[in-house]
């Protein structure tokens, strides 16, 4: 099979100070005897994901795999910051918040849908909403971390520090705290098992890329 993943950190394999020591899920692919190619950056925003992938003609793969990544990541790539936060500082409540997510998330599903494509999306550092209103895109993992642990249950906003620093006056106290708590629960992962996971609770050890990728070997051998 041709394979192409595309991605954040998620689809990078694993690292210790900040050196690759195991290309993860694109190897194990590899030595199934699949050709792989990986567009996978760390850091990368879905806006930065998508142009990644407008780089490739898709028909040319028998699968792509993509790893959604935080819709808030769209704000420091592109510079969205003036559409929504031009306003008095501590103005924004949590409804703004969830607006923003909204509008971010629903243009990153129409980005990807309209590559014409089928794409296999993996809920790596964000959770995926309901893919069903749009044409191409197959909700594959919707968290995988709640597929490795049942009982884990991932926040639907996550605060972005990196995405956030420089606007937290914007916030009113009470979605601080909100936001802020939402952070504890998604960061408690490193608390729980660590069979699959980095003690960062973010991202997959060797395991966890292992376990994906019998996951997506079954998948395409049914």
């Amino acid at each position: 099979m041709k394979i192409l993943i595309a991605g954040d950190s998620w689809g990078c394999g694993c690292w210790k100070d900040d050196k690759n020591i195991h290309r993860g899920l694109e190897l194990f692919l590899q030595i199934k005897g699949h050709t792989v190619t990986n567009l996978s950056v760390g850091g990368y925003s879905n806006a930065q994901i998508y142009r990644s992938l407008k780089t490739v003609y898709l028909p040319d793969y028998d699968y792509v795999f993509l790893f959604y990544t935080n819709p808030f990541r769209d704000l420091l790539s592109d510079n969205l910051y003036s559409k929504y936060f031009d306003v008095p500082d501590y103005s924004v409540n949590y409804k703004d918040v969830l607006k923003i997510y909204d509008d971010l998330s629903s243009h990153a599903y129409a980005m990807f849908d309209s590559l014409n494509h089928p794409i296999h999306m993996i809920g790596g550092h964000h959770k995926l909403e309901d893919t069903s209103l749009t044409k191409n895109l197959i909700s594959f993992i919707p968290s995988v971390r709640e597929m490795f642990y049942t009982d884990y249950v991932q926040p639907k906003i996550i605060y972005v520090s990196t995405v956030f620093k420089d606007y937290l006056k914007k916030f009113d106290k009470d979605t601080i705290d909100v936001l802020y708590e939402t952070y504890n629960v998604h960061d408690n992962l490193q608390n729980i098992q660590r069979d699959y996971f980095y003690p960062d609770g973010y991202h997959l050890n060797v395991n966890g890329h292992l376990v994906l990728s019998k996951h997506i070997e079954e998948f395409m051998n049914r």
